[in-house]
């Protein structure tokens, strides 16, 4: 296997371990803080730095972008990795998820790979990282009111 291939795979294993690894005093992973690194690359310009949409760019969209921090709670509070890696990715056509305004990464994030064999190792690495650090800042998802407390 190619150095960077190696390197991609290591860290698509390393996101799985990541939960368990990640200490209690809020420090990221070594594959969520990589995966900071990558949405600060290439997510911030429309999703802000708060992940809420909020970017520089967001102004001359058609449609705001998501509220990344509330993708959980959207989906009842489950994460759906698996979900969230097929709408970064973008190259599998979801039209149940909206509008493609979204860039499609999969044909971004492989581009600087050394070969096309090294390209999907390092798209898939790459998506993963992201959804590493996306899940790490994944809000409470809001409690329904109780029957009877009047809330």
């Amino acid at each position: 296997m190619k150095p960077l291939a190696s390197s991609f795979l290591a860290a698509v294993v390393a996101v799985g371990l990541a939960s368990a690894a990640q200490a209690d005093d809020n420090t990221l992973s070594p594959a969520a803080e990589a995966g900071r690194q990558e949405f600060n690359t290439y997510c911030v310009p429309c999703h802000g730095e708060s992940a809420k949409g909020d970017g520089v760019a967001a102004a001359a969209l058609k449609d705001k972008p998501a509220d990344l921090t509330m993708i959980a709670a959207r989906n009842g509070g489950r994460w759906d990795a698996t979900a969230v890696a097929e709408t970064i990715d973008g190259r599998r056509d979801m039209p149940a998820h909206g509008s493609r305004e979204m860039p499609i990464w999969g044909k971004f994030l492989g581009q600087d790979a050394q070969d096309e064999t090294d390209q999907e190792s390092l798209i898939q690495g790459r998506v993963a990282l992201l959804v590493a650090y996306l899940e790490t800042i994944q809000a409470e998802a809001p409690e329904a009111p109780r029957e009877g407390s009047g809330k």
